[in-house]
């Protein structure tokens, strides 16, 4: 087309010319040079169309004497006009190469930005791109054509607010998908845990561990059933949506609704807007102001969590399991695991002999007390007195609902969800603390120790089925917290145990199903009276 052009303007400029202008000018030979250099394309495709030409000329039947003929009219040409001609088109060339040249630098670096980020969502780009191939272009077809069958006007108006309707549905379907596959790659491209660190199973543990599952599934029909559930797998797919930052339409409705339903107090919270919670793990996790939370000054036990008392008591030769529920109860051995120290297997020692592993004073008992932390509760934990922390566990295992009604039928639930313990000292000797995982809280995370990872999925090793694999942390250095330091936090409410060494005659200054906060004592103090406050 570029060259019929030519030929036309050429053609209507050689008609203009002058009688007095000799055809044999010509344009100089350099100007000529330089137009055939940026049109030699089109003088390539100039050919070929004369080319083609004189073959339909020939299918034609034209004679050679009609060619001669067309050929006896001499082609007037004017190199004035044909000189400003190519002038003109090398300047519009020599500018739109610079503009070429400006634009092919700028799209070279924004194709590096969108080859970047497309290259780290590869895969979620190409399920994206056939998932809309498939859905949206069809349905956009076949709407928009039954909307323009529609005569009567009222019919279109109606049409057309059904196209809407059906269009934004099929793209919030559309959105669901692609985030759901997006999840589902990020289960599939995680790591199995175990083969990064290169962990081996302790045979004791399994064997013992496995004994205490049997010992809950085989104790009810609802066990059994519960037991069956994918409860791992929801929980990481609900921590996924909730780390997901969702448009401010669909997350701040949720946000308030959550707000009202579960009875936050936002006043308390460092930053009380709403609005300005990214995602609704943040929301979760929100730090409280400074003095929302004062610390008992007079104890040197307080309250680490904002909770419910589930149970409280001291391990004795009376008392040697640790109790879940009234008539449920559970054993020390399989909440901390195997100590380093012990030789014997799990199964043949006694709770007396395995308590005694950990006393730093043979004098003295061990007590422990279990907080629930309801979803409305404030969700970071903190230190409960002056503990140095020396090393860590975390094991592996289910997710069950530590809801204080499952925990009524569902029996040992504390030893076979996952959970991280730490373990140290304080002013009276041993000291341990467990967080304890459950459903749609997988993730627990403690602010000075990044090896952590819980709620992952062990597609290989199948650690999460008890098959004895846990992951010890012995700390370089110890981790010294005051009373009222933050540990970690949960992503939605769920347990704290804590067990602890203390001088015999210890007393708990607490009720079961006493709704505690964070600072208050839970120890009785001389001469120190604590008001209690029984939940409704």
């Amino acid at each position: 087309m570029k060259s019929n052009f030519l030929r036309t303007r050429i053609d209507s400029l050689a008609e203009e010319t002058p009688e007095n202008v000799e055809v044999s000018d010509k344009i100089p030979e350099g100007r000529t040079q330089s137009l055939r250099k940026r049109l030699g394309s089109n003088r390539v495709s100039f050919r070929g169309q004369v080319s083609h030409e004189k073959n339909i000329s020939e299918e034609n039947n034209e004679t050679p004497e009609s060619e001669a003929k067309s050929e006896e009219k001499p082609l007037l040409r004017n190199p004035r006009s044909e000189s400003r001609l190519s002038e003109s088109l090398s300047d519009s060339s020599d500018f739109v190469g610079e503009i070429s040249r400006i634009g092919s630098r700028r799209l070279r670096k924004s194709d590096r930005v969108i080859k970047d980020y497309v290259e780290r969502n590869q895969t979620a780009f190409k399920l994206f791109i056939a998932l809309s191939a498939i859905t949206l272009i069809p349905t956009i077809l076949i709407n928009a054509s039954s909307f323009l069958t529609k005569s009567p006007e009222y019919g279109q108006i109606f049409s057309s607010m059904l196209l809407a309707v059906k269009l934004v549905t099929q793209m919030s379907g559309l959105t669901t998908g692609i985030f759901f596959l997006n999840w589902v790659y990020t289960e599939l491209s995680t790591e199995d845990l175990v083969l990064e660190s290169g962990a081996t199973p302790d045979k004791d543990w399994e064997e013992y561990i496995n004994l205490i599952r049997k010992e809950t599934i085989e104790s009810n029909l609802r066990s059994r059933l519960y037991s069956k559930l994918p409860l791992r797998m929801i929980s990481r797919l609900f921590g996924f949506i909730n780390s997901t930052k969702l448009p401010k339409f669909v997350q701040i409705p949720m946000m308030k609704i959550f707000i009202k339903v579960y009875g936050l107090n936002m006043e308390e919270a460092e930053n009380p807007i709403v609005r300005q919670y990214s995602r609704m793990n943040t929301l979760f996790t929100r730090p409280l102001k400074d003095n929302a939370r004062p610390m008992d000054k007079r104890s040197n036990l307080v309250s680490p969590v904002d909770g419910k008392v589930l149970s409280f008591g001291c391990l004795d030769e009376d008392t040697e399991r640790i109790e879940q529920v009234k008539g449920s109860d559970y054993s020390l051995k399989a909440l901390l695991g195997r100590p380093k120290n012990l030789e014997k297997s799990l199964s043949e020692i006694s709770e007396k002999e395995y308590r005694k592993c950990y006393l730093k004073n043979p004098e003295n008992e061990l007590y422990y007390i279990v907080i629930y932390l309801a979803p409305g509760d404030y969700h970071r934990f903190h230190s409960p007195a002056d503990i140095n922390f020396s090393s860590r566990r975390h094991f592996p295992g289910d997710l069950y609902s530590v809801n204080p009604k499952v925990a009524a039928w569902l029996k040992n639930l504390f030893v076979l969800n996952e959970r991280v313990a730490l373990f140290g000292e304080w002013e009276y000797g041993f000291f341990s603390y467990t967080a304890v995982g459950a459903t749609m809280v997988g993730s627990i995370e403690i602010y000075f120790d990044d090896d952590v990872a819980t709620s992952k999925a062990y597609r290989k090793s199948k650690a999460d089925k008890h098959k004895g694999y846990y992951f010890d942390r012995k700390f370089e250095e110890q981790q010294k917290l005051k009373k009222g330091d933050q540990i970690g936090e949960f992503n939605l409410g769920s347990t704290v145990i804590l067990t602890f060494e203390a001088p015999k005659g210890f007393e708990f200054d607490v009720e079961v199903g006493e709704k505690l906060r964070i600072g208050r004592s839970i120890r009785k103090v001389a001469g120190m009276k604590v008001d209690v406050c029984q939940e409704d």
